[in-house]
């Protein structure tokens, strides 16, 4: 539950469009993984003990959606569209004069939107060394070149310069600098996903649980299957699935037998895809 009052924060999250998102990120589903990990990213964010409210910006109607649940008791999440629609930067500082107006008591943070494997005792640990330096500061990727979050005490400009190279840049325009100071203790903060091995070393951490389902196969045996007809399958939740009989084709064999296992890819809730695990 989020504090109110001097102290509080209010987190900044901008979220694109799914269908833009995490294009370096070659997993199946990738649209479902970026939203997964922007889900849990908004949810530590709301769990967080120093932060009275989320406002994320995106376009995304799915995004819109989700997000909008994303929220805490006492800590609520406000989805606004991305009016200027002129990049990162823009949609940020448009969140920053809506929250500033709305809560003019707070401090703001703009955080990545793709931090699946975030605590929110490290994001606590990150905005108490922000309060405690006062005006503007931030934390640096994993990678050291990037930023994760960008800090601004009440009153302060939160001035955004998100893009390649922003630690120097939020440096150079006199940020502080709280990497080295927090070191190993933000290591979920700090670890955003753009790639493959991105999402390795934020799994190594400990995924949040929406970016967990998402990036687990699933897998399930095939009890039953007609040709033309389809079947339907145990999932390895328990869970029971039809298997239309266009998934199969797709995916090349067109036959299946009682027992077999089989990988199934799903969207909107029906399967489209069903491949046997052997090949």
């Amino acid at each position: 539950m989020g504090v109110t009052g001097q102290g509080a924060w209010i987190v900044l999250v901008p979220v694109k469009e799914l269908g833009a998102a995490k294009t370096r990120l070659a997993v199946p589903h990738r649209e479902r993984v970026a939203l997964a990990m922007a889900v849990d990213t908004v949810s530590a964010a709301a769990a967080a003990t120093l932060v009275r409210a989320v406002v994320v910006i995106t376009d995304d109607p799915r995004a819109l959606a989700a997000l909008a649940l994303a929220g805490a008791p006492g800590t609520p999440v406000t989805v606004l569209p991305d009016a200027p629609r002129a990049g990162l930067n823009s949609a940020l500082r448009h969140a920053a004069e809506v929250a500033a107006a709305r809560f003019p008591d707070a401090g703001l943070a703009a955080l990545a939107g793709d931090l699946p494997a975030l605590r929110p005792a490290e994001l606590d640990r990150a905005l108490a060394a922000a309060a405690a330096v006062g005006g503007r500061a931030f934390v640096a990727d994993a990678a050291g070149a990037g930023t994760v979050l960008l800090c601004a005490t009440s009153g302060v400009g939160l001035g955004p310069a998100f893009g390649r190279d922003s630690r120097d840049a939020h440096a150079g325009s006199g940020a502080s600098d709280l990497t080295s100071a927090l070191g190993t203790e933000v290591a979920g903060l700090r670890r955003d996903v753009d790639t493959p091995s991105d999402l390795w070393a934020a799994a190594a951490l400990g995924l949040g649980p929406q970016a967990r389902q998402a990036t687990t196969p699933d897998q399930a045996t095939v009890r039953r299957w007609s040709v033309g007809t389809g079947g339907d399958a145990v999932r390895d939740d328990g869970s029971l699935v039809e298997l239309p009989p266009d998934a199969v084709t797709a995916a090349g064999p067109r036959l299946l037998r009682p027992g077999q296992r089989v990988r199934l890819e799903s969207d909107g809730g029906r399967v489209r895809r069903v491949t046997l695990l052997t090949l």
